[in-house]
């Protein structure tokens, strides 16, 4: 009885050991930082790609979209929409304003 409840264990991790190394072994290595821009070179772990990632944020986009659709919570009036893109507008430009001045060291 005891040999079984061994064999299962060693089976159990010996699985979990080896799924955990294929899954390691299939992230991506990506060079997030381009070389010799601030003397940093080093590599990132990446589970999904840049693709993968944009697929599954735009199909997770329609379907949040679509959900607020069917319960009539998407906003249909143009007057609002056009008032939301000009301050949307506005505060990009702001923030664009301000990454600058801190890239520029004059923001401190």
């Amino acid at each position: 009885m005891t040999g079984t409840i061994f064999m299962q264990k060693f089976w159990k991790k010996t699985l979990t050991a080896v799924l955990t190394v294929a899954a390691l072994a299939g992230c991506a290595q990506v060079n997030t930082t381009q070389s010799g821009v601030v003397g940093i070179n080093r590599k990132q772990t990446m589970f999904l790609s840049a693709q993968e990632v944009e697929q599954l944020s735009a199909k997770s986009y329609a379907q949040q979209v679509t959900q607020a659709r069917q319960s009539g919570k998407l906003n249909r009036d143009p007057q609002l929409t056009a008032r939301v893109r000009r301050v949307a507008k506005r505060l990009i430009a702001r923030w664009a304003h301000s990454a600058r001045m801190r890239c520029a060291g004059a923001g401190t």
